[in-house]
């Protein structure tokens, strides 16, 4: 089977009715980055991939000499050193859907509480000329990710620990943290493992993951009226078919959909693998 990558679904669409979907899932192709992977995202355009490494504080570019597909991705050389900003122990990661903002959550072990950051991202292809923005957002919860809704008017982060709850906050201001309001919803008990790496479908009506029901699993959710309340596990994927080996924890959806990314959950490992849906 040719790999469906990011913005290439070809003139007949064959892949149109499983994107988002697990029911043809491929194994395409793997990269190792040596470093620790943490929490990791692409560019819209799947030219760029990032990562965070908390044991440097730091996040890191590499680019992919075809788009979309990570065993082609090389080093950039271009990173972002977070300490000089105050940040230390980053894990989250997301973009603003235009890549004029980054967003790196701040975890800290055992403090029942988490901060988000803000940075002003004034070129995604050199991420070391990304700036911080004045605002945060506190979160009294053990957090490692957090990621906004479809239209940047809700924030929704994951417990790492026990009953793994996921929690909603309101922005009334879309993609500003410092109008962030406290929780407003909290749903407990639908995960048996934390959720690190995942995906949000841009109209929020699914959620990819992976791990969250255990270290072979990648699970897809069903959300209606963008509420928590109405998650649901719709199906799932067990990554051990391609390879016996292999346990994974984290999910990233391509832009387009027809593509998930996931990574070991030894975090002393940098393995990223992609699998076409």
């Amino acid at each position: 089977m040719i790999p469906c990558l990011p913005g290439l679904l070809g003139s007949a669409g064959a892949f149109a009715d499983t994107r988002w979907t697990l029911n043809n899932v491929q194994y395409v192709g793997d990269k190792d980055f040596i470093l620790q992977v943490e929490d990791f995202v692409f560019s819209t355009d799947g030219n760029h991939f990032y990562f965070t490494n908390s044991d440097t504080d730091t996040i890191f570019q590499w680019d992919l000499l075809t788009p979309g597909l990570i065993s082609t991705a090389v080093d950039s050389g271009k990173s972002l050193v977070m300490t000089s900003d105050g940040i230390t122990n980053p894990k989250g990661l997301s973009f603003k859907p235009d890549m004029s903002r980054l967003y790196v959550q701040q975890y800290s072990a055992g403090a029942n509480s988490g901060t988000l950051f803000e940075y002003n991202v004034s070129d995604f292809t050199d991420i070391s000329l990304s700036t911080i923005v004045a605002g945060t957002a506190g979160q009294p919860f053990d957090t490692s990710t957090s990621k906004f809704n479809y239209n940047g008017t809700k924030l929704r982060s994951f417990d790492l620990f026990n009953p793994f709850e996921v929690y909603s906050q309101d922005v009334p201001t879309p993609y500003s943290l410092s109008t962030v309001t406290s929780i407003i919803d909290t749903v407990p008990g639908l995960f048996s493992g934390a959720v690190f790496t995942h995906s949000w479908k841009d109209d929020t009506t699914r959620l990819m993951t992976s791990g969250a029901t255990g270290n072979t699993f990648i699970e897809l959710w069903n959300m209606s009226n963008d509420d928590i309340n109405t998650l649901q596990l719709i199906d799932t994927y067990d990554v051990t078919a391609s390879d016996l080996s292999y346990l994974t924890k984290g999910a990233f959806v391509s832009n387009d959909g027809s593509n998930v990314y996931t990574r070991s959950p030894d975090l002393t490992q940098g393995l990223i693998r992609q699998y076409s849906l």
